[in-house]
């Protein structure tokens, strides 16, 4: 057993290392500067931005951690800030809003869920394609 321990205290040790994680932002984005990071280097114009709340969508940075997405958006149902950190189980029911969803509620209804949505978080904006003028709902 004894001579396990150092492989042991390795293995510990590099799981500290490359564990670390992500850092959220649900205080310096507007939902504009939101949909300029989603968007970004795309041909298209962006209007008509809205979010559920500040603390539902957030911006997202990988903190130079092995999340294979560097840099991105949060859309939760509850406090996005409560993605940050390293995985512990803790802070996985939160709620924002009350504000329900009739699609959502809908399909799950459908799938034998009957069980009322709440706390619905989106992203809503009007995409318009520069190239062939076509406009699509995003939410």
């Amino acid at each position: 057993m004894l001579r396990n321990a150092p492989l042991v205290f390795l293995m510990f040790y590099c799981s500290l290392i490359f564990s670390q994680s992500i850092l959220v932002d649900d205080i310096n984005y507007s939902s504009q500067a939101l949909v300029d990071i989603l968007m970004s280097n795309s041909c298209s114009t962006n209007s008509n931005v809205s979010i559920s709340s500040n603390q539902a969508v957030a911006y997202f940075n990988g903190n130079n951690s092995i999340f294979p997405i560097q840099e991105g958006i949060i859309i939760r149902s509850g406090i996005a800030s409560y993605t940050q950190g390293t995985y512990t189980g803790n802070l996985l029911n939160s709620q924002v809003t009350s504000n329900g969803d009739a699609y959502l509620q809908n399909i799950s209804n459908q799938s034998g869920q009957t069980s009322t949505i709440t706390d619905a978080a989106y992203l809503q904006l009007l995409y318009r394609n520069q190239r062939n003028g076509n406009t699509i709902k995003f939410w």
